[in-house]
């Protein structure tokens, strides 16, 4: 459908510039990827009282909105990836062990991986003339 493109155009137009710069993962939690500090966000927030919980949340929901496609997938399969720079490359970065599609299995439930910024920007720019 083409209106989901549309949606996932708008997402990295507006936040491409979020993910290629420095923006700091706002919960102090440990995690070598962005995909394991939104993890271990979720398990801090379970073990904290409701008020911290909720400051939490919001705090990372925003980060994560600017870095995860998952939130513009609206209604169809797509991989809970993180983008975020780190040093002079982005990382992207999975978890789809909690992702259950019916009829959908992803080869490599988790993983990381890093590509030189202008790679990156390269590729995205020329996916979202063909959109």
């Amino acid at each position: 459908c083409v209106c989901r493109g549309h949606n996932l155009k708008r997402w990295f137009e507006s936040n491409l510039v979020y993910i290629i710069n420095e923006d700091p993962y706002p919960v102090d939690v440990y995690g070598i990827s962005g995909a394991q500090l939104w993890e271990n966000t979720i398990i801090l927030i379970g073990n904290v009282d409701i008020d911290t919980s909720l400051e939490l949340l919001e705090k990372s929901q925003m980060w994560l909105w600017r870095h995860s496609i998952d939130t513009c997938k609206d209604e169809f399969c797509m991989p809970f990836v993180i983008l975020r720079k780190v040093d002079e490359q982005i990382e992207i970065s999975w978890d789809n062990s909690i992702l259950k599609y019916q009829g959908v299995n992803f080869l490599n439930d988790k993983g990381i991986a890093y590509v030189p910024i202008d790679f990156f920007v390269n590729k995205i720019n020329a996916f979202l003339e063909k959109l």
